[in-house]
């Protein structure tokens, strides 16, 4: 701890570019610079004020200087938790500190999701970039096999827009996340596609566990899924409507119609 102390966490950040993130993906001074960029976008794009994502950036900032720390090195477990007891030793926000530790939450199925909204969009932005990432350069969970915990990342990203009800287009996240990898990442249409079908996926499985049917999961996801949002405002009417006396009503009656128009070609 005296030994961290001699210099504050901002001036630890620099540090950052020595340390290897991931061989195709560069250093974690690189990663920061993603997540300062992506942190501030996504911030925007829900409609956050100039402090929130002033706060968002600064987090974003510091979120990964604990990592060069001695105290991190001897126990890695630390991370964030020391980042934060470092920011508010150096006189950061109280909430930006808190925010540092939070920005790996959900760490696990049974750990909380962030509380600090900025917090929230920071821990966004790292899922996000490990996520469309590792995809981009062609590790792609199969099976069991899953080093970089991927599936932990997407359903982490899922539990915190559902409950912040963040309005946000997963597509323009990851065309935006692609953007900033460095160059021999391939950054086409087509690994958003893989992305997207890997978010989907992950949805159902969501939705499953926590007790929908997976009649009323698969209605729901087929019109579309960008906005996790809305997609989880859908079901939850749907799982109420199939509840009450007209529910079956209603569903002949939709397949009726359904049956008659099927042909219908509009003119003009």
């Amino acid at each position: 701890w005296k030994e961290d102390r001699r210099t504050t966490l901002a001036d630890k950040v620099a540090k950052l570019s020595a340390v290897t993130f991931q061989e195709k993906l560069g250093s974690y001074g690189d990663r920061t610079r993603h997540l300062e960029d992506l942190a501030a976008f996504i911030a925007r794009r829900t409609g956050q004020p100039e402090d929130v994502i002033a706060k968002v950036e600064r987090v974003a900032h510091l979120s990964k200087a604990d990592l060069v720390t001695h105290m991190v090195y001897e126990f890695p477990s630390l991370q964030g938790l020391m980042g934060r007891e470092y920011a508010l030793a150096d006189g950061e926000d109280a909430e930006v500190a808190r925010a540092i530790a939070e920005h790996y939450k959900p760490r696990s199925i049974g750990d909380d999701e962030p509380e600090t909204l900025p917090g929230s969009i920071v821990a966004l932005a790292d899922k996000f970039d490990a996520l469309v990432g590792c995809f981009a350069v062609g590790f792609i969970p199969t099976g069991s096999q899953d080093p970089y915990g991927l599936r932990r990342h997407t359903q982490g990203i899922l539990r915190i827009i559902m409950k912040q009800t963040f309005a946000l287009s997963l597509r323009e996240v990851i065309r935006h996340t692609l953007s900033l990898l460095p160059e021999g990442a391939d950054k086409s249409d087509k690994v958003i596609e893989q992305v997207l079908s890997f978010i989907r996926d992950r949805l159902y499985q969501h939705f499953l566990d926590a007790g929908a049917p997976h009649e009323l999961i698969r209605a729901a996801l087929e019109p579309g899924f960008d906005d996790v949002t809305d997609l989880k405002r859908r079901l939850d009417s749907l799982v109420e409507l199939s509840a009450t006396p007209d529910w079956n009503r209603l569903a002949v009656a939709v397949e009726r119609t359904h049956n008659i128009t099927r042909d219908f070609t509009p003119r003009g």
